[in-house]
């Protein structure tokens, strides 16, 4: 009787163990931010497309917004695919030959990625 009180202990303990370690590794890998594409351009060869992302990572941060760039006929990647992210929602992409122009309203500095896609510019609003 003991060892049945026992060993259904430890099963118990180890299911519990289980379902702890999986919530964590499923908060660890999760994103909490919201992804939502307000606008895109094709570039004029049709090779490449860019992206208004705006991205809404809860109460406490504000929003940001984001320019990503992507293959024409694949899907945005947000973060893999992102060349220009500022804070605040105000920002225009345009395509000028293969060069992407990106207009943002002033305080806020861009952050901008390098891109083998295409060339970025910025150029405040």
């Amino acid at each position: 009787m003991v060892l049945g009180v026992v060993a259904g202990s430890v099963i118990v303990g180890v299911t519990y163990v289980g379902w702890i370690a999986m919530a964590l590794i499923g908060f660890a890998t999760s994103n909490p931010c919201g992804y939502r594409l307000t606008g895109q351009q094709v570039s004029p060869d049709g090779a490449i497309k860019a992206g208004i992302v705006q991205v809404d990572c809860g109460a406490t941060t504000g929003v940001a917004t984001w320019a990503v760039l992507a293959p024409t006929g694949k899907a945005f990647d947000y973060r893999k695919d992102r060349v220009v992210a500022i804070e605040g929602e105000a920002i225009r992409i345009a395509w000028e030959g293969r060069k992407l122009v990106v207009s943002w309203r002033a305080p806020h500095t861009p952050n901008v990625r390098r891109s083998d896609r295409a060339q970025v510019e910025l150029r405040p609003l």
